[in-house]
């Protein structure tokens, strides 16, 4: 098509040119919002092995320090502090997975120091807690449940994440695991922590 005025010409765009320049943009803008979508959702996983990272982080502060039974002692006789894991949380944060499917979660202090008033165990032994609006469960396993016998070699513990950000009922994971291995003839026991996250299905 062309248009002719004085003594010059102008040359439109033909439909053809127009659809194909229509499909190019709407490429474009699919692949701009699935690139966008991509990056919120590692973002979000950011959250995930940061706070595993931190619950490892704080089992390990939690062995070192060690543990004194509040005994009286006898005459002339002393104690030896040993250094345990704080065993399993007795609940997940939330409980239930269907509070993280596609949406945050607020939890409450409560939810994180619910075993305080048992020694040595859950998220209360580890001083750890999210106060953030938070995308995935979080739970803390060993495998003991007897905090006296925790200092023993070959007990392990694991701090997971799960979560389900596209809401589809099928869940992430990060995990990040510790074992009490002894070092040698001395038979010190020491915590050994992984040193990368096993992720299962990061981007769900």
């Amino acid at each position: 098509m062309s248009l002719e005025g004085n003594g010059s010409s102008a040359r439109g765009f033909t439909l053809v040119e127009l659809m194909i320049t229509v499909a190019i943009v709407g490429v474009l803008a699919s692949l701009a919002s699935t690139g966008v979508f991509i990056y919120m959702r590692a973002s979000k996983a950011a959250e995930a092995r940061a706070n595993v990272g931190q619950m490892a982080k704080d089992a390990s502060a939690a062995y070192q320090r060690g543990y004194m039974a509040g005994d009286v002692l006898k005459i002339k006789k002393g104690v030896v502090g040993q250094s345990r894991l704080c065993v399993t949380a007795t609940r997940t944060v939330p409980q239930n997975a269907k509070s993280i499917k596609g949406r945050k979660y607020q939890s409450s202090p409560a939810e994180w120091s619910y075993d305080s008033g048992t020694d040595g165990k859950g998220f209360a032994c580890l001083h750890f807690a999210i106060s953030d609006p938070q995308n995935f469960l979080y739970r803390y396993k060993t495998s003991t449940a007897n905090f006296n016998s925790s200092g023993n070699a070959n007990v392990t513990f694991d701090a997971t994440a799960q979560g389900d950000l596209d809401g589809d009922g099928k869940l992430s994971e990060f995990k990040l695991s510790g074992k009490i291995v002894s070092s040698g003839k001395g038979k010190t026991l020491e915590l050994i922590v992984a040193p990368t996250f096993a992720e299962t299905d990061p981007e769900e």
